[in-house]
C-alpha cells in the first residue's frame, strides 16, 4: 500500500472531480491522474466520466478503499492513544489545545465538516 494512500482517499468521502483533488493534494492533476491509476488498479477507487463536461473525469472511493481508510485510521489512532497515554497528565491538558491551535493555524477542515469514523 502507498503511505499516501489514505491522503488520497480521505477526500473522497463523495464524488469529486479529479482537478479537486489534484489541487486538495497541492499535486499537479498529472501526479494526481497517475495516483488514481494505481488506486484504480487495486479497486480502491472508481473512475467515471463527468456528467457535465466529457474533459473531467468524477472520483469515488469504493468499499475495498473505505476499509483501507478504516484499518490505516484505526491503526493510527491506537499508535497516538498509546503515546499520549504515556505522557505526563499535565502535558496531555496542553496537548489538544495546541493540536486545535496547530489545525486552525494549517487549515485544517473542521472535524463537522468531514467524517472518517474517528469517534
Amino acid at each position: 500500500m502507498v503511505p499516501r494512500t489514505p491522503t488520497l482517499l480521505a477526500p473522497l468521502v463523495t464524488t469529486v472531480p479529479l482537478q479537486v483533488l489534484a489541487a486538495e493534494l497541492d499535486v499537479v492533476p498529472s501526479t494526481a491522474t497517475r495516483m488514481c491509476d494505481r488506486l484504480v488498479r487495486k479497486g480502491l477507487i472508481d473512475r467515471t466520466m463527468s456528467r457535465e463536461s466529457r474533459r473531467e473525469v468524477q472520483l469515488s472511493v469504493t468499499d475495498a478503499g473505505r476499509g483501507v481508510v478504516a484499518v490505516v485510521s484505526r491503526r493510527r489512532r491506537t499508535r497516538i492513544r498509546r503515546i499520549v497515554a504515556a505522557m505526563d497528565p499535565d502535558q496531555r491538558d496542553a496537548l489538544v489545545p495546541a493540536l486545535h491551535d496547530f489545525a486552525r493555524a494549517a487549515g485544517e477542515v473542521p472535524e463537522s465538516h468531514w467524517f472518517l469514523g474517528w469517534r
